[in-house]
């Protein structure tokens, strides 16, 4: 019984760290999300571009074409501007793409940290009545011996 509440407080103590991994990586996915919505309104009134901050894993030159964009913005014609803003539409349905990529991820791990977090409540309750049950043995233990010294007692009174 001890070898398995042992084995139910690591489970426990490994499933309060997924679960902070957990957390922290849909808290980190929130803010992005927030960024990006934010930077996608933006685009969406404005329809100038503006130079994004790096982002790990995505094409980080965005800021470099966007600034060559804008300086070529001046001396465009019509075709240039429509090319342009079939640029920035395209900009803004990956943006756009990106988020809901994004949210559908943190969805997902919002899902998966509540199933580790509803395991977790298992395991802790069957390490309470695990506990209970030992303790409940540990009690019966204890009377039966404390019986059996004062029946030894009697005996050798006797």
């Amino acid at each position: 019984m001890k070898a398995q509440i042992s084995t139910l407080k690591r489970e426990i103590e490994i499933h309060k760290e997924v679960e902070k991994e957990l957390a922290k990586r849909s808290h980190f996915c929130q803010k992005v999300i927030r960024r990006l919505k934010t930077e996608n309104n933006e685009l969406k009134e404005n329809q100038v571009p503006r130079p994004k901050t790096y982002m790990p894993g995505r094409n980080n030159d965005f800021a470099s074409k966007t600034m060559s964009n804008m300086k070529g913005l001046s001396g465009m014609g019509a075709g240039q501007s429509e090319a342009h803003k079939q640029a920035m539409q395209d900009e803004l349905k990956s943006s756009e793409e990106l988020i809901t990529f994004l949210e559908g991820k943190l969805e997902q791990h919002e899902k998966h940290l509540g199933q580790k977090h509803t395991e977790y409540e298992h395991l802790q309750h069957e390490y309470f009545d695990l506990q209970d049950k030992f303790n409940a043995n540990r009690q019966k233990y204890k009377r039966a011996a404390l019986i059996l010294t004062d029946y030894l007692e009697d005996l050798l009174n006797q």
